[in-house]
Parts: C-alpha cells; sequence; structure tokens
C-alpha cells in the first residue's frame, strides 16, 4: 500500500512545533524529502539543541499570525 502525501511539506526555516509534548518552538534546518524527515533547531535562548530525523508527521505548523506573536513574546521575554 502505497504511503500517503503529507499534506504540506516543511520547508528551511519554517518555524513548527513538535508534538512531542513541547512548548518551545523549532526551526527546520533541513528537509530530507525522500525520507520525510527533518532536522530541528530550538528558538529557545539556548537553543542549540539539535533534533535530527524527526518525522513530518510529528510537527506542528504555525501559521504567520503564531509567528509573529512567538517572536514578540520571545523578543520581551529576552529583554
Amino acid at each position: 500500500m502505497p504511503k500517503a502525501k503529507a499534506e504540506y511539506v516543511p520547508k528551511v526555516y519554517d518555524t513548527v512545533l513538535w508534538k512531542r509534548g513541547e512548548k518551545t518552538a523549532f526551526i527546520v534546518m533541513r528537509v530530507d524529502a525522500t525520507k520525510e524527515t527533518v532536522d530541528l533547531q530550538s528558538t529557545a535562548k539556548f537553543g542549540r539543541l539539535l533534533e535530527g530525523h524527526v518525522p513530518w508527521s510529528e510537527l506542528s505548523y504555525l501559521n504567520e499570525s503564531q509567528n509573529a506573536s512567538r517572536v514578540a513574546r520571545e523578543a520581551t521575554e529576552n529583554s
């Protein structure tokens, strides 16, 4: 049986949430279209953590409004 196609294909620098229970947003750093996985970097203040080979099915995507709110909130928290 063929694998169902993802509704949304992530792109490098997209902001996403990982459905693993994290409240921290992540930035897509690399996309592997063959395996349908991405490498993620945390947006947290000390977010050097890089998670590799995360399946697209485990991601939630932030729309532009949600992303703008996140950026404003983090800028306020980091000041």
